[in-house]
C-alpha cells in the first residue's frame, strides 16, 4: 500500500469483487481499503460473515448465546435547558439459542446483522456484529 496514491486517486479495485476502492492512509490508524460505493453486505469481513453464520449454526446445534451484565447512564440537557437522566441496566444472559434470522429487518429503514431469539424467555434481540480492524500505527508524530 505506500506505493499508491491516497483517496480515489489510487485507481484500485477490490480483489474479491472487482469493485473500485479508495486507499485510506492514515497518519494515526493502520491503512486499509474501502468500497467506494455501498456494496449490500458483499464486502463484510470474513470474521463478519464467520459471526453471522455461527449465529446461525448455535440455533441447529442448541448451543449457549452469552452477553454479559450491560448498564449505562446518559444524561442530556433539553431545547428548553430541562435536564434529562436515562439509565438502563441488562441483566446478563446465558441460553441456548432457539432461532435466528440473518439480515433480520427491524423496520423500514433498520436492518440488524441478526435477531436471535433464546429457549429461555428474553424476547428476540438485535445483534450487530463489529469487526474492528483499524490499529493505532506505532509512528511518532
Amino acid at each position: 500500500m505506500p506505493t499508491v496514491s491516497r483517496g480515489r486517486d489510487c485507481e484500485c479495485s477490490c480483489i474479491a469483487c472487482g469493485q473500485p476502492v479508495i486507499a485510506q492512509k492514515s497518519d494515526v490508524y493502520q491503512w486499509y481499503f474501502h468500497h467506494a460505493v455501498e456494496t449490500n453486505g458483499a464486502d463484510e469481513s470474513i470474521l463478519h460473515r464467520v459471526g453471522k453464520r455461527s449465529l446461525i449454526a448455535a440455533a441447529g446445534a442448541d448451543a449457549p448465546f452469552a452477553a454479559p451484565v450491560s448498564s449505562s447512564s446518559h444524561s442530556n440537557i433539553d431545547s428548553i435547558g430541562a435536564p434529562h437522566e436515562q439509565a438502563w441496566h441488562v441483566p446478563a444472559i446465558g441460553s441456548p439459542v432457539a432461532n435466528a434470522q440473518i439480515e433480520a429487518a427491524l423496520s423500514s429503514a433498520l436492518r440488524a446483522n441478526a435477531v436471535i431469539e433464546l429457549t429461555e424467555d428474553h424476547g428476540l434481540i438485535a445483534v450487530e456484529i463489529h469487526v474492528d480492524a483499524c490499529q493505532r500505527r506505532n509512528r511518532p508524530r
